[in-house]
């Protein structure tokens, strides 16, 4: 009884603390609403000012329980505020005139001041933000101002991408001197770093060159990443300026090299390449004239830091022979983590578009005259996009891989869109981006750019907690699958770099795209929803089982469950590689064989947004409540003309939808034990390639435990 009794009176204690806590964020709200009128405080942008709101963090006079992620010394003692998704509408309203009084609906010189910018940046001609907000599109702004540093606009939906569902774009605004004296209402921001006019010029290699010395003799995290004598099979020889450019068999000397590795966009084209019959000549000599303008930049940088030996694809793996291609692209993980640098061009779209040169004129900073409106005061602000989006300024100093931050962002360029390209920035030691924006320097310890002032992020960080591994894999399968392939053969082997070096390689089997020690959880994934695309590749391009993430052209997520406990037992799981050399890349047949409880399901389908469900028949034929599902993208009938009860769904690869009632199976996973909506798993159809097989067609989740009770405890073959 005295243990019931402690519990309950910690759980009334946590309640009580809970309501305190509420009741005085609420308080603080309302005081700052209630006095807006007074003191000329904007109840949309805070007068871009991290004071005086109930969401302010690093200031004395904020009670800790006010004070989100306090134990974040580097935020504690510095005034912060981060607003997320102000709508863009609010901010328009700045300007815009009420036809019944004659006057602005709301006089907020910040917020026009916000107006010009996005004038400047989203003024196009048939495109312009305002217009978009008229017309009644989602447009949002977040705010992230800290005092110390320059203000960082977020804004979502301003520019159309068609590879994500929500576009962002990151604008600076800072301060190219200081502050009058007395502009005390100025915007909270302080000075940047310079932005050089063209990434080659000598101001950009010297940044470069001092970046690798500092990580070289300073961080010993970076030093002790490369655990190998590696070499690669093939290494491009560029010398210095005097030298001949010549193709070199690397790996047969028996020594070991230092050299740098291109990440290139081959853009759809067919860039110099290496060959069976121009072997021997490469060998002799490379003409750099026949170079395209990224090989070209890339000898360049390498001769600016002196680094004699280049590994660039397209010359360094014969592409017309698929043995030599299969060994070769099984070993890229090691290529790019083991070259001392990587050096990527960001900004070029195809190896003919250089990545050195000036800079575009969306990159240039743009400035503008603030008058502040309490002291008269002239502000002369500057602002430019951001090379990167920002990371929640909650997160302080700390940016490391494996944050939900991390797996749902990316960086602007082609070179970010191409599936290919990413195990070579997610591999390196050293990375060096050349953006449309900066030279961003990303090493194992910390991100900098040539604009940027110091303190850098940290890459690693014992401050946000630790991510288990399977965890971390499920994240690196977000990012990689946003990005685009041009070949459905290409989706495993792209990632197979990585693969091969998650610590699950030692200690488990991979099973095309998942992990088996993980696999019933690994299993739950998502597609970004899409139900009325195709998602699933053609029948002759298919490299991947139904249940593999690797089958869908699409972008998936995995539920972060709190609380996950298996309910199927993986009986047995198959994976044939295609080739022996190249364990983790195309496969040529995949199976899992799970115990689990199955029940018929059907689905009421209609190809559009959150109007497909699914629901079971009772013995006694009533029906159950239906729940939502999150198909693989759009489904069918196989055979619409078949009898109700035998008119199966299937995933859908081209032509006319059906709109109806179809039949399917729900295999139940697992128990996420957090409500009485606990129970997730998969839907299912009969496979018409394996006789008494399965397909994998949707996921479901939030399930009542009546859809497991009422299953049959069967064995499943998923193929």
């Amino acid at each position: 009884m005295d243990i019931i009794y402690d519990v309950r009176a910690q759980d009334a204690f946590r309640i009580a603390k809970a309501a305190t806590k509420t009741a005085r964020f609420g308080g603080n709200m309302f005081k700052r609403i209630l006095s807006t009128s007074f003191n000329g405080l904007c109840q949309t942008c805070n007068n871009l000012q991290p004071f005086n709101h109930e969401r302010t963090f690093g200031q004395p006079e904020v009670p800790w329980e006010n004070r989100p992620w306090a134990h974040r010394e580097e935020l504690i003692k510095i005034p912060t505020l981060v607003l997320e998704h102000i709508p863009a509408k609010d901010i328009l309203a700045s300007r815009q005139v009420d036809p019944q009084t004659g006057k602005v609906k709301k006089d907020c010189a910040y917020c026009r001041l916000l107006c010009e910018v996005f004038d400047h940046f989203f003024g196009f001609v048939t495109d312009k933000w305002d217009h978009h907000v008229i017309s009644g599109l989602s447009l949002s702004v977040g705010l992230m101002i800290k005092q110390g540093q320059p203000l960082v606009i977020q804004c979502w939906n301003f520019e159309w991408d068609a590879s994500v569902s929500t576009s962002r774009v990151d604008l600076e605004l800072y301060l190219d001197s200081d502050l009058p004296a007395n502009a005390t209402d100025a915007p909270t921001t302080t000075a940047s770093g310079w932005r050089a006019a063209d990434s080659s010029s000598p101001s950009c290699m010297t940044f470069i060159r001092e970046c690798i010395d500092q990580c070289w003799h300073q961080h010993p995290r970076c030093r002790n990443s490369s655990s190998s004598n590696f070499t690669p099979t093939r290494l491009i020889y560029i010398g210095d300026t005097s030298d001949d450019i010549r193709l070199f068999e690397a790996a047969s000397t028996g020594l070991a090299f230092q050299w740098a590795a291109l990440s290139h966009c081959w853009g759809g084209g067919d860039p110099f390449a290496l060959k069976t019959g121009n072997m021997n000549t490469l060998l002799a000599d490379i003409p750099i004239d026949e170079l395209p303008a990224t090989f070209k930049d890339a000898i360049s940088v390498c001769r600016n830091l002196g680094i004699q030996y280049l590994w660039i694809d397209s010359l360094c793996i014969i592409q017309d022979d698929g043995q030599d291609w299969e060994r070769e692209a099984a070993q890229m993980g090691m290529v790019y983590s083991e070259a001392l640098v990587v050096i990527s061009g960001g900004s070029s779209k195809n190896p003919d578009t250089p990545f050195l040169g000036p800079r575009d004129e969306d990159w240039i900073p743009q400035k503008f005259d603030f008058l502040t409106p309490k002291t008269g005061s002239r502000v002369p602000v500057t602002v430019r996009r951001r090379y990167a989006s920002a990371a929640p300024l909650e997160q302080g100093l700390h940016q490391p891989p494996y944050t939900s931050f991390w797996s749902h962002s990316y960086q602007k360029g082609p070179l970010y869109k191409r599936a290919w390209c990413f195990q070579e920035s997610h591999l390196p030691t050293r990375n060096i981006h050349f953006s449309h924006g900066s030279i961003i320097f990303e090493c194992q310890t910390h991100r900098r750019s040539e604009d940027q002032l110091a303190p850098y992020p940290q890459l690693y960080s014992n401050v946000l907690g630790q991510v288990d591994d399977g965890a971390k894999w499920r994240m690196i399968v977000q990012q990689y699958t946003s990005r685009q392939l041009t070949y459905a053969s290409d989706k495993l082997p792209a990632i197979s770099g990585v693969a091969s070096l998650m610590p699950q390689a030692s200690r488990t089997r991979y099973i095309a795209g998942l992990w088996e020690e993980s696999l019933v959880l690994d299993l739950m994934w998502q597609a970004n929803p899409a139900p009325k695309e195709v998602l699933a590749y053609p029948p002759d391009e298919l490299t991947a089982p139904s249940w593999s993430w690797a089958c869908l052209n699409r972008k998936v997520v995995h539920n972060p469950f709190k609380s996950f406990t298996p309910l199927a037992t993986v009986i047995s799981a198959e994976s044939t590689p295609k080739s022996a050399t190249a364990p983790f890349g195309a496969i040529t047949h995949a199976s899992i064989t799970l115990r689990a409880r199955m029940r018929p399901c059907r689905i009421r389908w209609k190809a559009d947004k959150y109007s497909h469900r699914a629901y079971y028949v009772e013995p006694n034929g009533t029906l159950s409540e239906e729940k939502h599902l999150v198909s693989d993208g759009l489904l069918t009938a196989r055979y619409p003309e078949a009898p109700e009860g035998s008119r199966y769904v299937c995933r859908a690869r081209g032509g006319l939808p059906y709109e109806g009632e179809m039949d399917a199976a729900f295999v139940c996973l697992a128990d996420t034990g957090l409500s009485s909506y606990s129970f997730v798993g998969l839907l299912v159809t009969p496979s018409v390639k394996v006789e008494g097989a399965w397909e994998r067609v949707a996921s479901l989740t939030n399930l009542r435990r009546k859809w497991w009770e009422g299953g049959d405890e069967v064995e499943v073959l998923l193929v």
